[in-house]
């Protein structure tokens, strides 16, 4: 089972830099708390093998934890005309596989994605939608690879634990990964995805922000995006959040979250 991975969702600020193990530290990485509610327009990038943007797509996003703590996550894509209103959900589920479904505007359908299609690309970009999920602590072996290692990302530095993270079973798109989690977050800075043929992928988490959720109760850590390189094709996917809003029910149904609204597409 994997958690919905939401790009505006993130941690609070009661996370200790100092973890006894690194079990402790990916414990925290993987159940990062989140937000009852929010809502986020995120901007979707194109990338060619010399970092220029080939295409830009404007995209929503919202999500919603249940009183199990169980999260669901919507994306639906505004332009360009070629993917305007496709739309996909994830559903969290307990003790099994998320759920996940999407419908396409060309076919009129919605259709369940399936475990062997994970791995497949999310809607044509560089992200799978493996991707856009966050794997929980027991679907991987961890080892501490060095306790104070640093990143720099768009010219700031981190102070990271890296971590190599091998996967429990074979149903998934790597054999490993190598992982920089961020100390005074717990956010994966920087995420290196290797096969058997060797590294294939780098993952970079765009910096971060603090921000109070609309309800003035929590402050949370936002992500302020992602950028996925193909290392194979040298193509690249960057993903960036513009506008979001936590804890605000009133602009979250959870009606929005069902096959039936996949469908109507109506907010």
């Amino acid at each position: 089972m994997k958690k919905i991975l939401a790009f505006a969702l993130a941690a609070t600020l009661a996370a200790s830099v100092f973890a006894d193990s690194v079990d402790d530290v990916m414990r925290k990485m993987t159940g990062l708390n989140a937000p009852v509610t929010s809502a986020s327009t995120l901007k979707m990038e194109f990338l060619d093998k010399n970092g220029n943007v080939t295409e830009t797509r404007a995209m929503r996003q919202f999500g919603m934890k249940d009183s199990n703590n169980l999260k669901k996550t919507i994306f639906y894509f505004d332009s360009p005309a070629s993917v305007k209103g496709t739309r996909v959900l994830q559903v969290e589920n307990k003790g099994k596989d998320d759920d996940k479904w999407a419908y396409e505007p060309s076919l009129r359908t919605t259709r369940q994605i399936a475990a062997s299609s994970r791995r497949s690309s999310f809607v044509g970009s560089d992200f799978t939608y493996n991707d856009m999920t966050v794997r929980k602590f027991e679907d991987d072996t961890n080892k501490m690879l060095d306790e104070n290692a640093s990143v720099t990302i768009l010219g700031k530095k981190y102070n990271c634990w890296k971590v190599e993270s091998t996967p429990n079973k074979k149903d998934v798109e790597f054999t490993s990964r190598i992982i920089w989690v961020d100390k005074e977050t717990y956010l994966p800075m920087r995420i290196e995805f290797y096969d058997r043929k060797g590294m294939f992928k780098e993952w970079e988490t765009t910096g971060y922000r603090f921000v109070k959720g609309s309800d003035g109760k929590e402050t949370y850590v936002l992500r302020n995006g992602a950028e996925v390189r193909n290392l194979r094709t040298g193509h690249g996917t960057r993903i960036t959040v513009t506008k979001v809003e936590f804890d605000n029910d009133k602009s979250i149904k959870q009606s929005y979250f069902t096959t039936n609204w996949l469908n109507t597409g109506k907010f």
